[in-house]
């Protein structure tokens, strides 16, 4: 079964190599791109999230220990 395109002149052309499944292939491609982006994108706001807790609780332990240290 062959593919023809005619363009707006009338000339027909072959098209039974199927440039629109590399094309699909490449769109798919990029959307996985996209995803993994966003994927990554919100791990790291986890991480930054998870270091920003435990440095103010770090802070928070080494000033209180620091109020100690100056009492005695």
């Amino acid at each position: 079964m062959g593919y023809y395109y005619v363009n707006p002149l009338g000339e027909v052309k072959d098209i039974s190599y199927n440039f629109l499944q590399n094309i699909k292939e490449d769109s798919l491609t990029r959307e996985a791109q996209l995803e993994d982006s966003k994927l990554k994108y919100q791990s790291q706001n986890v991480i930054f999230i998870l270091w920003s807790i435990f440095a103010s609780l770090f802070l928070l332990m080494l000033i209180l220990y620091l109020r100690k240290v100056r009492r005695m």
